[in-house]
This record gives C-alpha cells, structure tokens and sequence, in this order.
C-alpha cells in the first residue's frame, strides 16, 4: 500500500530537482548573457562619449534605442507559440508538434518582412524630424535603415528561439547571444576608434544579427533534429488559435513600450537630441540592472505553464516568490548604492557634466524597481494564458503621452521621468501586481511582509553604509570601488539567507549548471 506512494513522492522530487535545474541554468545563460552586455556597454558607453559629438551620439542613442524596441514588432506571436510548443511536447503528439512548428516559420517569415517595413517608416517621421547639427541625413537614414534590417533579421530567426525555449532548452539561446553580442560591440568599439561613426556601428549590429541568426538554427538541428524530420504543414486553424492571445500580448508589450522606452523621444522633441545623454546614461545603467534582475523570471515561463497545466500551485508559488526576491532585492540595492554615490559614480565613468541629478535619479531608480516588481508577477501570470493587461496598458501609454508633454513642459527632465512614473502608477504596476496575487493565489500580505519589508531594511541598510564610505573617501574612484564592493557583499548575503539556504536545491543547480 505505501509503495506507490513512495515511488510516486520520489518521481516528484525527482521532477522538482529536473525543474530547478533547467530554471537555473537558464537564468545562469541569461545572467552570463546580460553581465557580459552590461558590462561591454559600460566599457563602449565611455568610447562613443568621447569620440563621438554630443548631437551625434544623442542620435546614435536614439536610434540604437528605436531599434532596441523595435522586438515589439513580432507582434505578441513569440511568447504564445513558446507557450503552445511547451503544450504540445507535454501532450507528447509529435504530429501537432510539426504542425505547428511548420505553421510558425511561415508566419515568422511573414513578421519578418512586416517588422522590416513597418519599422522603418515608422521611425521615417521622427529621423526626418532630427536637426543633424551638420551630420550627413543619408547617413542616418543609412543607419535607421540597417538597424531596422538587424530587427527584421532577429524576428525571422525567433522561431528557432521559440522551438528551443518551448522543448526545453531555455538559456541556449542566451548562450549565443552573448557570444555574438561579445563579437558585436568589441568590433564596434574598433570602428569608433576608426571613425566610422553611425553608419559603422549600425552595419555591425546588422552583421551580428546575421551571424546569430545561422548559429540558432544550426543549434536547433543539433538538439532537436527530430523535429525538422517532421512533416507537418502550415494549418490556419493553428494560426487562428494562437492569433487572439498573441494580439493582446502584443498590445500590452506594444503599450508597456510606449509608457516605459519613450522618453529619449520626448526629450529630442522637446529639449533636442544634446540633451539625451546624460539622462540615458543613468537610464542604460538602471535598465540593465534591471535585466539582470529578471533573469528568474525570463527563464520560468514554460515551466510556470507546464506547471500550472498539471494543477502544482505550491511549486508555481515558489517559484514566483523565489524570483520576486531575487529581482527585488538586485534592483533595490544597486539603486540604493548608486543614490547615495549620486555624481561620484557618473563621473568617473562618464567625466564631469554628465550627472542627470539625484532627484531625477531617485525617480528612475523607483520607476524601474516597481516596474520589476510587475514584470515578474505579470510575466507568471501571463505564463498561464492571462492575457488581460491590455486595456490597462493602452492607459498607460496615453497618460505617458500626456503627462510627458505637460510635466515635460513645466519640469523639464524631471518632467519626464516623472511622466512614466506617474502613468505606470496609476495603472500597469498595481493592476499587474493586483491580478498576478488574484491569479496565482500568493496572499499580498505575506509577500508585503515576506520580501517588501526585508528588502526595504536591507535597502536602507546598503544606502547608510553607501553614503558614508563616499563621504569617507574623497578620492572618487576609493568611494565608488569601496561602496560598489560593501553593496555586493550585501546583496550576497541576502541571498543566501533569504534565497539560496531556503532552497539549497536552487543553489546546487546553479553549481551544476554548466555541466547539466
């Protein structure tokens, strides 16, 4: 009689420890992929400020920003067909498998060449808008016209992304990103050093995405060659299923961006392109903070879905609040650490004059802690098909617009920041928050007691200790190396009390990592 019951709580452990193992290598793939990006764009920033004029390299900033957001233009396809590839392996019907996957390398093609367009005569306006302050106009359409090839390149190449992620194999696909985005801005390193100027750094972005799009598909042969021996066919049924759900992920991300990624457009249109790097700088330091906080949370969607479709809510829940420490916590110290060094730290790294402030900077580092905050609820949730933040994030980009325009008028940079805090406010981040505890069933006052309160003493805690070592040390680079060093042993130490020795499984599978 107990004998089923053992085999049965063993084969659960046994998946349990399978489960963990594959989140954590995946997080440790896009930990390694955004640590090496942060780290090299830290290092490429610096180059392009002084080897670049102010006007050229606000434009750079600005383009290479457009670009960046351009991912918005696969249309909410990408998470959906990751979603039902994951259904389809769990239902083990490889007939369904090759149908859909033959269904979305032809809608893949279609997105494409749709991205490709629409991105660049989208962004025709706001290029021809620019005062090129003596910069070539065919340069930069040159530049805006390879950056939007680079977007239409990545989303033709996102469905052997999704193949991977969807059978499994989450964190490869980090895996060569990092490594082509190694090879990417080193060489674009050499041609500013060259003079190449715009145009240099857009064919090398370009050039990259070719190259990662022939490495993806040669790893998805080489794990998954059963797949594309499959002869399944484009079925439009397939496509009509997952079209409704990708057009509402669509609209959300499509919203998100607007009320999150624009101000560097607001800033060019109102106070002109000179003015956006010294507010991007402190920007491009918070954003990527903030993608080494969601590691986590990007690497556990198919598993959340996987999980959700057999009705294991405790593992789910353990797996978001796990990933709500981990991402709170990395935001909540570094931005406590750079607060309290303010202009010390943007000074060495950037030289004087390009510090956007501390009121500004404190606006930022809230802005961007709550919206990690958001980004893993709504991302758990969303991995159960719920689909429903659109309207709410259509909200937010209108009362971006408006706010951006007014306060911007009357506050000027401030103005903007506090734009996209005050419209995320009062929308995207409480109704996030709101319907991801609804949904998933984690009680918001456990959480608020759990993981708010601890991570805002800690917070408090790196700020005081931050605060006095740079007034300690009047040599900049002492008081930022000492203040940077305090707030890693810090964070470290939470972790491992209130992550890594709570689930010691999570932590012998980051160990093991590389060699699963």
């Amino acid at each position: 009689m107990n004998t089923p019951v053992v085999d049965s709580e063993e084969e659960a452990a046994k998946r349990a420890r399978l489960l963990t193992s594959r989140i954590a290598f995946g997080a440790f793939a896009n930990w390694v992929n955004k640590a090496t990006s942060v780290f090299l764009n830290l290092v490429l920033l610096p180059i392009l400020f002084h080897h670049l004029s102010k006007t050229e390299l606000g434009i750079w900033l600005l383009l290479g920003q457009g670009w960046a957001s351009l991912g918005i233009l696969d249309f909410g396809f990408t998470p959906t067909f990751t979603r039902r590839i994951a259904f389809a392996v769990g239902s083990g019907s490889t007939d369904s498998l090759g149908d859909l996957y033959a269904t979305g390398r032809a809608v893949y093609r279609v997105l494409a060449l749709l991205s490709l367009l629409v991105a660049f005569s989208t962004g025709a306006g706001a290029v021809a808008r620019l005062d090129p302050h003596g910069l070539s106009f065919a340069s930069i359409w040159l530049a805006w016209g390879l950056l939007c090839l680079t977007q239409g390149m990545a989303v033709w190449a996102s469905v052997w992304t999704c193949l991977l992620q969807g059978v499994g194999y989450v964190g490869w696909e980090a895996i060569v990103s990092s490594v082509v985005g190694i090879g990417i801005i080193c060489t674009q390193m050499l041609v500013v050093h060259m003079g190449a100027g715009l145009v240099g750094l857009a064919s090398v972005a370009a050039g990259g995405a070719f190259v990662q799009r022939l490495v993806l598909l040669a790893l998805a042969r080489a794990k998954r060659p059963d797949i594309f021996g499959l002869s399944g066919v484009y079925d439009h049924a397939i496509f009509k299923q997952m079209l409704s759900l990708s057009l509402k992920s669509w609209i959300t991300t499509l919203g998100i961006f607007v009320a999150v990624q624009t101000d560097q457009f607001f800033i060019a249109a109102l106070f002109g392109a000179e003015r956006i790097p010294a507010y991007r700088a402190a920007a491009i330091v918070l954003f990527n903070i903030n993608n080494l906080a969601v590691t986590f949370a990007l690497s556990s969607p198919v598993f959340i879905a996987q999980l959700w479709r057999a009705g294991e809510i405790a593992s789910v829940h353990r797996i978001v609040k796990r990933n709500l420490r981990i991402g709170l916590s990395i935001v909540a110290f570094t931005g406590a650490c750079l607060l309290a060094l303010g202009n010390r730290f943007f000074d060495m790294w950037l030289g004087s004059g390009n510090y956007v402030g501390d009121t500004i900077l404190a606006c930022l580092i809230l802005t961007f802690l709550l919206d990690t905050h958001s980004f893993i609820l709504s991302t758990a949730s969303r991995a159960t098909e719920d689909e429903v933040f659109w309207t709410w994030a259509c909200a937010a980009a209108a009362l971006k617009t408006v706010f951006a325009i007014l306060l911007g008028a009357r506050f000027g940079l401030l103005g903007i920041a506090l734009s996209t805090l005050l419209s995320q406010l009062a929308t995207n981040y409480w109704y996030m928050s709101y319907r991801a505890f609804r949904r998933l069933g984690i009680g918001i006052h456990t959480h608020i007691r759990e993981t708010v309160i601890p991570i805002a003493i800690w917070a408090a805690i790196i700020f005081i200790s931050s605060l006095i070592l740079s007034r300690y040390f009047s040599r900049d680079v002492l008081a930022v190396g000492s203040s940077i060093f305090a707030s890693a042993v810090l964070l470290l130490a939470y972790l491992w009390s209130q992550v890594f020795n709570v689930d010691r499984g999570l932590l012998k599978s980051l160990s093991q990592s590389w060699r699963h």
